[in-house]
């Protein structure tokens, strides 16, 4: 399993996205398994790291996890653990603060996770835990 990661401080969904580009409340987490390239088109705003990540994906043999929350602007997502279970994947996330501390304000966070996985292909389910709310 071969994984690349993207962490991008706004909201990346289209306004036709699956959770119908309502803003994430604090704490609030969505995430969202993406197949195809004409998915991600249609689900992915065309932002340029975005649009540069969804370009790079073969998605003959790779699909993206796209994982979302509400939080403070300065922490970052991190990718901690990727595991297989029975008909899937669990996927942990940590969050990083900084050392010196937050803007009490809200913005969506959008972590792009892309999976080449050569074994099982796209699971049929997707677990996330993240932790670290402060």
């Amino acid at each position: 399993m071969n994984i690349e990661t993207l962490h991008v401080e706004r909201d990346v969904s289209a306004n036709n996205f699956s959770r119908e580009g309502e803003s994430l409340a604090w704490k609030e987490e969505y995430h969202t398994v993406i197949e195809d390239v004409d998915t991600a088109d249609r689900e992915l705003e065309d932002i340029g790291s975005v649009t540069k990540f969804i370009d790079e994906t073969n998605f003959n043999d790779s699909y993206m996890v796209i994982v979302q929350n509400g939080v403070q602007s300065e922490p970052d997502l991190v990718l901690d653990t990727i595991k297989r279970i029975e008909n899937g994947l669990k996927i942990e996330i940590s969050i990083d603060y900084p050392w010196f501390g937050v803007n009490d304000d809200l913005i969506t966070h959008s972590l792009l996770i892309r999976i080449t996985d050569s074994k099982d292909g796209v699971p049929e389910t997707v677990t996330v835990d993240i932790e670290g709310y402060v």
